[in-house]
């Protein structure tokens, strides 16, 4: 099963989604590095026009997979975390939120050009609670 999942529903649109329901998509290392890839991948594809970043149903992405993260100290943590794909993406990226978006979902979010939000979805910075 991948963690990041691309499909192409219609012309000019291709839809990234976050795959590890078991963890309420929590962002590891593969994830955040498949998503590097995928975005990369769909930047250089001419018939893609627009990116949409989603989760599931229930949420969006609760943040760092705090068991990767445990053994590393800050320096560490933060190389290991920092994302920018979406926000250089040279196509425009519209977050589509279901659900929860929790520390770096919502940091993912940030660097989108759009979000759409449904009325379950929520937003917070739970860092300063770990």
């Amino acid at each position: 099963m991948a963690v990041v999942e691309i499909e192409r529903p219609r012309g000019g649109v291709a839809i990234v989604r976050l795959n590890r329901p078991e963890v309420r998509n929590a962002l590891n290392t593969e994830v955040r590095k498949a998503l590097a890839a995928a975005i990369e991948e769909l930047n250089a594809d001419d018939d893609i026009g627009a990116i949409v970043l989603t989760g599931g149903d229930e949420v969006f992405a609760v943040g760092a997979d705090l068991n990767e993260q445990a053994g590393r100290d800050v320096v560490g943590a933060i190389r290991a975390y920092t994302h920018q794909a979406f926000w250089y993406s040279g196509k425009p990226v519209i977050a589509a939120v279901n659900g929860d978006a929790f520390g770096g979902g919502n940091e993912f979010i940030l660097q989108c050009d759009f979000v759409i939000a449904n009325k379950n979805a929520r937003f917070a910075q739970t860092e300063v609670t770990i």
